[in-house]
C-alpha cells in the first residue's frame, strides 16, 4: 500500500480491477477471498487440535493481505481465550530465506511454540526447512499451517496444510467484474467480489503432544 501506482489507481478514472486489494474508488473493483476469515478458520483449526501457543509469519506489514491475515489470526486467539504474544507475530515478508531464518529465531526464544500459522505457503516451506535444522519434526513437534495452496504444498514433505484460493476463478470474476464496471453506473454496483476460499488438510498440523501443553 506504500506503491506509488496505489495512490495513482486510488484517483483513477480508468475502469480497474485489483486482486485482493480494497480501494474506495467506484472506478476500481476488487476480487478475493475473505482472507480474514480464512485466517480465523485455519488457526482456529490450530486451537482444535489443541495447540495455545501459535506463532504466526507474516508477509510484507504494507500489504492489504497481511494486514487482514494477521486480523484473522488474532481474532480466533482472541475468540479461543488465548492472548496474543506480540513477539509470536514476525514479517518475513513473503520470502521463503527470511522466514527460514525468523523462524529459527523464533523457536530459539519460544520454546513453547507448538504451532506456526504462516501467511503464505512460500513462508511455510521456509518455516518447515527452519525446524528441520534445528532438529525438530513437522508435524510431531511443530505443525505448520501455510496460504494459498500453490502446487508446492503438496509435494513438500511433509505435505502442507494451506488455505486454498482458486486463482483460475478469481482471474476469470476479476475480468468479469471489469466487464461490469466497463458497461453499468458502478455506483450502483457491489465492486467487491468475495470468493468462496477452502482448506486442504494435509500432513503438515498434528494433535500438539502431551508434554507441550
Amino acid at each position: 500500500m506504500t506503491d506509488p501506482y496505489y495512490h495513482e489507481i486510488q484517483e483513477t478514472s480508468l475502469p480497474t480491477v485489483l486482486i485482493d486489494i480494497v480501494m474506495d474508488n467506484p472506478q476500481v473493483g476488487t476480487v478475493s477471498i475473505d482472507s480474514e476469515a480464512a485466517s480465523l478458520e485455519a488457526v482456529d483449526y490450530l486451537i482444535g487440535r489443541g495447540h495455545k501457543h501459535i506463532g504466526m509469519i507474516n508477509g510484507s506489514r504494507d500489504a492489504n493481505v497481511s494486514t487482514l491475515r494477521e486480523s484473522g489470526y488474532r481474532q480466533a486467539m482472541e475468540k479461543n481465550g488465548l492472548l496474543v504474544n506480540e513477539s509470536y507475530v514476525q514479517y518475513a515478508n513473503f520470502d521463503e530465506d527470511i522466514t527460514f531464518l525468523i523462524t529459527k529465531n523464533l523457536l530459539s526464544n519460544h520454546k513453547e511454540i507448538t504451532a506456526l500459522f504462516c501467511a503464505s505457503d512460500i513462508m511455510a516451506i521456509g518455516a518447515i526447512r527452519a525446524a528441520r535444522d534445528m532438529g525438530k519434526k513437522v508435524p510431531e513437534d511443530l505443525s505448520i499451517i501455510g496460504f494459498d495452496d500453490i502446487v508446492l504444498a503438496s509435494y513438500v514433505t511433509p505435505t502442507l496444510t494451506s488455505v486454498a484460493q482458486d486463482m483460475e476463478t478469481i482471474g476469470f470474476q476479476a475480468a468479469k467484474l471489469l466487464s461490469e464496471i466497463i458497461k453499468d453506473n458502478p455506483k450502483e454496483k457491489v465492486n467487491h467480489w468475495i470468493i468462496p476460499h477452502d482448506i486442504h488438510y494435509r500432513e503438515s498440523v498434528a494433535d500438539v503432544k502431551k508434554d507441550q501443553k
